[in-house]
Order: C-alpha cells, then sequence, then structure tokens
C-alpha cells in the first residue's frame, strides 16, 4: 500500500496524471508558471487564490477523477507542438470553475486545451487535520499531441483507516462482496478492447467504497466506466475481534464484463 500523498505548494497537473494531480506531461513545478506581459490577469475565486498562496504540508493537494484529452480533430494540420499552460480554479466540491490561458502555441489548439480541461473533475484539496475541503487554483500543462494517460499513486481520504486486506490478522473477516456492478459500456466506442481493469479501494466501517484507483486499465473511456461502477459496489466491511475496520484492497473489472457474475 502507498503512502499518502505530500501536500505541495503548487500542483501542476500533467495529462497522464502525477501525485500532484497532473496529466499530459511531465513532472511536478513548485512555482506558478509566468504569464507574459501581454496575456490578460486570470481571474479566479478570491478564496481559491488565498488558499493557492498558503497551502502546506497539512493539506492533501487535488487529485483528477475525470480527464478529457483535448479534441483536436477539427484543428488545422499540421499543429504546433509542446506544452499548452492553463491556470485552474477548482472549487471546493472539486468542479473547474475558472480556466485562464498562461502559455499558449496557436489560437485553435489552445482553446481546444481549454475545453478539455473545463470537463474534468477533481477529489477536491482538503486539510489533513479535519479533512475539510477547499477552493483552491492549480495549473495544468497540456502536452501537444496529447500523450497517453500514466497511472497515478493511489490517495486515500484522510479520514480512511488504510490498513490493506492482506494485512488482516487470520481469525479478522475479510470484507464481503454483498452488491456488485458491471460497467455500463452502452456508450463506448467500439470496438471493445479485451482485458483487465485493476483497481484498488478503500472500504469504510459502512462497506462503501471510497477513492477507487486505477491501477491498470484498457483504455481510458473504459477504465472510467470501470471505476463508475466500482464506486457503487457495496460490502460487508471487515471485522477484527467485533471491530469493524476500513481497509484497501484491490479489485478486478473484466472486460468485456463476464456474463452472470455477481
Amino acid at each position: 500500500m502507498r503512502d499518502p500523498w505530500r501536500a505541495v505548494l503548487l500542483a501542476v497537473l500533467m495529462a497522464g496524471g502525477n501525485p500532484t494531480g497532473g496529466t499530459l506531461g511531465s513532472g511536478p513545478q513548485q512555482s506558478p508558471a509566468v504569464r507574459p506581459s501581454s496575456q490578460p490577469a486570470c481571474r479566479h475565486d478570491p478564496a481559491a487564490i488565498r488558499t493557492r498562496a498558503g497551502l502546506d504540508a497539512s493539506a492533501l493537494a487535488a487529485r483528477p477523477l475525470k480527464q478529457v484529452r483535448p479534441d483536436l480533430s477539427s484543428v488545422a494540420r499540421p499543429f504546433p507542438t509542446g506544452r499548452v499552460l492553463l491556470e485552474v480554479g477548482l472549487g471546493d466540491t472539486g468542479e473547474v470553475k475558472s480556466v485562464c490561458l498562461v502559455r499558449g502555441l496557436r489560437a485553435d489548439v489552445d482553446k481546444a486545451a481549454e475545453a478539455a480541461v473545463r470537463q474534468w473533475r477533481f477529489e477536491p484539496a482538503r486539510w489533513r487535520s479535519t479533512g475539510t475541503a477547499f477552493p483552491i487554483v492549480i495549473d495544468v500543462a497540456l502536452t501537444i499531441p496529447p500523450e497517453p494517460f500514466e497511472r497515478q499513486p493511489c490517495r486515500w481520504h484522510a479520514d480512511l483507516i488504510t490498513r490493506p486486506a492482506f494485512s488482516l490478522p487470520t481469525d479478522a473477516k475479510a470484507p464481503r462482496l454483498l452488491k456488485r456492478l458491471e460497467p455500463d459500456l452502452s456508450e463506448i466506442s467500439r470496438p471493445l478492447p479485451r482485458g483487465i481493469v485493476i483497481v484498488e479501494i478503500g472500504i469504510d466501517e459502512h462497506g462503501d467504497v471510497k477513492s477507487p484507483c486505477l491501477l491498470r486499465g484498457v483504455r481510458d473511456d473504459v477504465d472510467q466506466a470501470a471505476l463508475a461502477a466500482v464506486r457503487l459496489w457495496r460490502y460487508d466491511p471487515a471485522q477484527f475481534h467485533g471491530q469493524i475496520l476500513a481497509v484497501v484492497m484491490t479489485v478486478t473489472v473484466s472486460i468485456p464484463p463476464e456474463a452472470g457474475k455477481q
């Protein structure tokens, strides 16, 4: 099991996913990108801007839950290569509230990048001590042309006991699956890939699935459908000497789903 994320002063998002919440690019940067003097100032929620300036190790950084690559199908060829840098304001529920171009490549490519990021969803930044979510401004760097999503380390809610199920004592009662839903693939483009989606999940004291985290996938759209299904699974929680435990465990989803599996 992995340790919780270390909070950073600034979460830089690259399009494949990294521990500070990013996708489509390289590793984290610790200082904001510099906006050219010709670029207008970004307009974000003042509370989010203040949080950005004061974020330290007492907080958990925002983490992407849903990522969409820029749609470049209608962009004139050849399109430029490089990175589009954006400032993104997040609300306290993880929704994207504002997007501001910091540095671009070409107007049509920049607009496609902004449109993609507006569809992203995040697990919000939280204070470690209370688990309270808060708004924040982060930087996102999108690589053009888009790179495949990388897998990101898992991070659990601050109030979840992150004990792996495989480390439970031999006389403990492991979690038992009560409700299993298969992914809805009705709107997924064909042909479907075949394989196994591997997901790490937290199971709380009520048997609810918390913070499902993709360990290995087959294709982005299918992986997101699998994660959406796993979030709705229900368990009889783990117990040890009558005490209910929250645990972390790994589950698998077959693609295409196995007929009749419960």
